[in-house]
């Protein structure tokens, strides 16, 4: 069990690992689809290590007041995606002043953090919403997550 375990690398699209490149780290999180998985996610890096966070998506009448904290505390840079959700997410960052980003799209939001990350930082796919709307599914998001990635 110990040697299994010893080589367990994690789960598809559970805070996995996709690339380790000019000194980034990716990290592929889009299974979390609640503001509590996403906390969970931040918490499971080094609080001095800076976060490029992709976060939103659609709605499932959840409350991001804790996320938005967790945010601020960390310092995570944050890139928004649009979707039913947006509007609950903007109340509860300006309510706990979060800065972020309104990137629109997976896509858009890649292209801005490109330009802006450094050796040492993470890039986290953890949207804390739903996928409904721009992807088939969670799975699909993480894909295309993963697509990018590829073409740092």
């Amino acid at each position: 069990i110990a040697r299994v375990l010893g080589d367990f690398k994690g789960l598809p699209h559970r805070l996995e690992i996709v690339a380790k490149k000019r000194g980034v780290t990716f990290v592929n999180d889009t299974t979390a689809t609640t503001p509590d998985a996403t906390i969970a996610a931040l918490r499971s890096f080094d609080a001095k290590r800076p976060i490029h966070l992709i976060f939103g998506g659609s709605d499932k009448e959840l409350i991001f007041d804790d996320v938005a904290r967790e945010i601020k505390r960390v310092h995570a840079s944050v890139y928004l995606l649009q979707g039913t959700a947006h509007g609950k997410i903007l109340k509860a960052f300006v309510d706990a002043g979060v800065a972020y980003e309104d990137a629109g799209d997976l896509k858009m939001a890649f292209l801005s953090i490109q330009k802006k990350m450094k050796r040492g930082e993470v890039v986290l796919l953890s949207p804390g919403c739903a996928s409904f709307g721009q992807f088939k599914n969670e799975f699909d998001r993480g894909d295309q997550f993963k697509r990018l990635v590829k073409r740092v």
